[in-house]
Protein backbone atom coordinates (compact mmCIF):
# COMPACT_ATOMS: atom_id res chain seq x y z
CA UNK A 1 0.00 0.00 0.00
CA UNK A 2 1.12 3.21 -0.65
CA UNK A 3 2.59 5.34 2.05
CA UNK A 4 -0.15 8.50 1.31
CA UNK A 5 -2.88 5.69 0.85
CA UNK A 6 -1.52 3.94 4.41
CA UNK A 7 -1.91 7.38 6.48
CA UNK A 8 -5.94 8.07 4.82
CA UNK A 9 -6.52 4.58 5.75
CA UNK A 10 -5.19 5.31 9.48
CA UNK A 11 -6.52 8.52 9.88
CA UNK A 12 -10.27 6.87 9.05
CA UNK A 13 -9.76 3.84 11.05
CA UNK A 14 -9.21 6.87 14.00
CA UNK A 15 -12.26 8.17 13.23
CA UNK A 16 -14.02 5.00 12.56
CA UNK A 17 -13.31 3.91 16.19
CA UNK A 18 -14.64 7.47 17.84
CA UNK A 19 -17.93 7.33 15.92
CA UNK A 20 -18.35 3.58 16.44
CA UNK A 21 -18.19 4.16 19.92
CA UNK A 22 -19.81 7.34 20.21
CA UNK A 23 -23.00 5.05 18.50
CA UNK A 24 -22.51 2.07 20.83
CA UNK A 25 -22.28 4.75 23.92
CA UNK A 26 -25.81 6.51 22.30
CA UNK A 27 -27.28 2.65 21.39
CA UNK A 28 -27.28 3.71 17.54
CA UNK A 29 -25.46 1.49 15.20
CA UNK A 30 -22.38 2.10 14.42
CA UNK A 31 -20.89 3.43 10.28
CA UNK A 32 -21.10 0.85 7.80
CA UNK A 33 -22.99 -2.03 6.98
CA UNK A 34 -23.94 -4.99 9.23
CA UNK A 35 -22.82 -8.17 8.19
CA UNK A 36 -24.53 -11.81 8.66
CA UNK A 37 -22.21 -12.49 11.88
CA UNK A 38 -23.57 -10.17 15.22
CA UNK A 39 -21.54 -6.78 15.62
CA UNK A 40 -19.77 -7.28 12.34
CA UNK A 41 -19.46 -4.31 9.99
CA UNK A 42 -18.44 -3.57 6.04
CA UNK A 43 -16.89 -0.07 5.58
CA UNK A 44 -15.67 1.85 2.22
CA UNK A 45 -13.55 3.89 2.75
CA UNK A 46 -15.07 6.98 0.51
CA UNK A 47 -12.95 7.94 -2.45
CA UNK A 48 -10.33 5.05 -1.61
CA UNK A 49 -9.90 2.18 -2.70
CA UNK A 50 -10.23 0.01 0.39
CA UNK A 51 -13.00 -2.02 2.12
CA UNK A 52 -12.57 -2.78 6.20
CA UNK A 53 -14.32 -5.10 8.19
CA UNK A 54 -14.71 -4.51 11.83
CA UNK A 55 -16.43 -5.80 14.97
CA UNK A 56 -17.82 -4.06 17.55
CA UNK A 57 -16.65 -4.81 21.14
CA UNK A 58 -19.14 -2.99 23.69
CA UNK A 59 -17.17 -5.28 26.96
CA UNK A 60 -13.69 -4.27 26.05
CA UNK A 61 -14.76 -0.05 24.25
CA UNK A 62 -12.87 -1.40 21.33
CA UNK A 63 -13.10 -2.08 17.71
CA UNK A 64 -11.03 -4.61 16.01
CA UNK A 65 -10.14 -4.65 11.75
CA UNK A 66 -9.98 -8.24 10.75
CA UNK A 67 -10.12 -7.90 7.05
CA UNK A 68 -8.50 -5.01 4.58
CA UNK A 69 -9.30 -4.81 1.27
CA UNK A 70 -6.80 -3.18 -0.97
CA UNK A 71 -8.20 -3.20 -4.34
CA UNK A 72 -5.34 -2.00 -6.85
Amino acid sequence: MPPDLAKKVSNFVATLAIEAGGAVDRDRPPPGTPMSVHARFSIHIPGEPVILEYTVHQDLRAIRIPVVVWID
